[in-house]
């Protein structure tokens, strides 16, 4: 969060919840905490994140489930915290720091002040509890002197705040000293010391305590007169409607800063509200304006100071190319979408991005679980290969055994060797190790014994090996439907499924990966087997083919099977790309046709481009693409997901682009189901 959102927040905290009663304190994850805080105007869940990518504060709709066990710093808040009731909500000028001062009490009944510290700074963001002497009770995170010697953050050691740049100015803190001339004195000579051919923007960033990138481009806008947006009051552009204050607001908070702006803490990484965003700042539109002059871009800031100062928001989500940004004010350039609140903002913007973040992570999950298995697989078919190879040699024990039966008379007793003609070639002699110890003819037994045995050993070799072949055609294409998965509900489907095959390690306590399991086999529809319930496949994609044909997509393995052996119809045209991973595609007529009927080519081509583009050869530049209708196609008792034999085929050869329009997945009963996504299968 930049210092003017945690300003705008901050003031919703105190307005609603000043004066509340600490009820209850969780941790749901060990970057979080949460205060159910009952006041006057209603209970209100408080998030305080020190995630270092997420790092926020917002309300939140309900409260989160918590671990049996809290962990031992939410304990601590429980002893100390639990009960008190919020007396102040401040913030130090444009600090992206935010203290909730608490009135607890102890163990006897006296008042005890407590601050309760949320340090939004990024990679270096914590939660910290100071006692009434002004030293750290516990932190979130502790902070050594072998991992920072400048700060150390310890129970029993003086807290001590963040460090910030002496050669900027505060605003909020300027103006607060001194006015509007006070701030105006700082601000002049701090703009003038910078190189005048420098960009406004940039001035004002080297200049401007607090300002990120991207407030500062639209304070330079504002000041040079853009229309891209509204400013704040005493900019030069124009004004933005009147903002009624904050709910509580008197004199005496007047004199309290309680407020800020967008800012970089010590760690300089803060990006126009961007908690979760990248380090570099997201790329500015560019705004069409003069440039402003020290005067215009002095009375920008003060504006904007005074709006701070004043609890004046016009929360809003930005939709930037980098995802969603909240912002307590619209910037020129970017689209706004107005919320009701700073927190709701916060609670919309970083919603979609711990979304977004949490399937990054689940993909990342996937796809090292599948880079594994495909590497075990490997390892072991090389193995089973080997094997067969010598399995394979295992004739010539049958041929000299049988030798042996038809020669024996010419063997003598005793003898360690003996060379007898061939079968093939009487004039060729073959050279037969013996037992000496045994007559020809249990010699001719002991070598077909050892042929039986290694025949035996070599079928199921073969059985293995083909096993392996399989599960590795699975995890490629299964890796291929990875690649193809959208959003968080297809990365679930194939998580459920990967569960269901054994692939993915069990969860232990705290997160903690266990030994991959694999489940019992699943029998009936539906049904469970060894406690594993069978997953549900992923809708297909759905595509429009000519003549209102319908083209229908699968996105994994067990999509793929679903589609194929339990949606698709027996007249239906089935493809799929040729001798190499990917999705299966069904071809169905119209739903309101006259009949079935045969389906137009350019159906069939479209489909046919659906399989090229779901397959492994999506990045060719032709791919070959098998179809027959369905009742050709057969499924293998025990085969993996996906796996399939079909007859009865012709091939085209298609280039993997030109797709048909997309339309509304169909979930796996056949009714429409909500939002698409792809995967493969064989």
């Amino acid at each position: 969060m930049d210092a003017w959102l945690v300003a705008a927040v901050g003031a919703e905290l105190e307005a609603l919840c000043r004066g509340g009663r600490v009820d209850r304190v969780g941790q749901p994850r060990p970057s979080d905490l949460v205060l159910q805080i009952h006041s006057p105007r209603g209970g209100h869940h408080l998030l305080l994140s020190a995630d270092p990518g997420l790092n926020r504060v917002h309300f939140l709709p309900s409260r989160p489930a918590n671990p049996a066990t809290p962990p031992a710093f939410c304990q601590l808040l429980r002893r100390h915290v639990e009960g008190a009731r919020l007396a102040a909500c401040r913030q130090s000028g444009l600090e992206r720091v935010l203290e909730l001062h608490l009135a607890a009490r102890d163990e006897l009944g006296n008042a005890r002040p407590l601050r309760l510290i949320v340090e939004l700074t990024g990679r270096l963001a914590n939660i910290i509890l100071v006692g009434p002497d002004g030293r750290v009770l516990d932190a979130l995170r502790r902070v050594s002197e072998e991992v920072n010697r400048h700060r150390e953050v310890l129970p029993g050691l003086p807290y001590v705040p963040p460090p910030r740049p002496t050669a900027r100015v505060d605003p909020v803190l300027a103006l607060a000293a001194g006015g509007p001339e006070g701030l105006r004195a700082e601000l002049l000579p701090a703009l003038g010391a910078r190189d005048p051919q420098e960009p406004a923007a940039a001035r004002l960033a080297a200049a401007v305590f607090g300002l990120t990138p991207a407030l500062a481009a639209a304070l330079a806008a504002w000041a040079g007169g853009s229309p891209g947006g509204p400013s704040p009051e005493g900019a030069t552009g124009p004004k933005p409607p009147p903002v009624a204050p904050r709910p509580g607001a008197d004199s005496h908070d007047a004199g309290l800063v309680r407020n800020g702006e967008p800012g970089v803490g010590a760690d300089g990484d803060g990006v126009a509200g961007a908690a979760g965003m990248p380090r570099s700042a997201p790329p500015q539109p560019t705004i069409p304006c003069r440039d402003p002059g020290d005067e215009a871009l002095a009375a920008a800031v003060a504006g904007l100071a005074r709006s701070i100062s004043e609890g004046r928001f016009r929360p809003c989500v930005l939709e930037t190319p980098r995802g969603p940004v909240p912002s307590a004010w619209p910037l020129p350039g970017w689209e706004a979408e107005p919320a009701p609140s700073a927190s709701d903002a916060c609670a919309q913007a970083y919603g979609r991005l711990a979304a977004a973040r949490q399937a990054d992570a689940l993909r990342q999950r996937l796809a090292a679980a599948l880079r594994a298995a495909r590497e075990r697989t490997a390892r072991r078919i090389a193995k089973q290969e080997e094997e067969w190879t010598r399995a394979e040699d295992c004739d010539h024990l049958r041929v000299a055994g049988e030798l042996l039966l038809a020669y024996g008379h010419l063997v003598a007793r005793g003898a360690a060797e003996a060379w007898l003609p061939s079968f093939e070639d009487p004039e060729r002699q073959v050279r037969v190790a013996l037992d000496p110890a045994l007559a020809p003819a249990a010699n001719a037994q002991r070598l077909l014994r050892a042929y039986r045995k290694e025949r035996r050993a070599r079928e199921e070799v073969s059985a293995r090996l083909q096993a392996s072949r399989d599960e590795g055609r699975y995890l490629e294409e299964t890796t291929l439907a990875l690649e193809h998965a959208e959003d968080a509900r297809d990365l679930a489907a194939l998580e459920a499924e990967m569960a269901a095959q054994g692939l993915l390690r069990e969860r232990g306590p705290g997160g903690a990966s266990g030994s991959a399991r694999r489940p019992a086999p699943l029998r009936g529809k539906g049904a469970t087997a060894g406690g594993v319930a069978r997953p549900v496949p992923a809708p297909p994609l759905r595509f429009a083919a000519d003549a209102g044909w319908v083209i229908l997509v699968g996105r994994s393995a067990g999509s793929n099977d679903h589609l194929t052996m339990h949606m698709a119809r027996p007249d239906d045209v089935w493809l799929h790309a040729r001798q190499i991973p990917g999705s299966h595609v069904l071809l169905q007529p119209p739903a309101d046709g006259p009949g079935r009927g045969e389906p137009p080519g350019t159906a069939i081509l479209q489909a046919a481009r659906c399989a090229a583009h779901f397959s492994a050869g999506r990045t060719a530049a032709h791919t070959a693409v098998d179809f027959t209708l369905r009742r050709h196609v057969s499924k293998p008792a025990g085969a993996r997901p996906g796996f399939v034999l079909y007859r009865n085929e012709r091939t085209l050869v298609v280039e993997p682009a030109d797709l048909p329009p997309r339309t509304e997945a169909i979930g796996p009963g056949g009714s429409p189901a909500a939002e698409p996504a792809q995967a493969p299968a064989r």
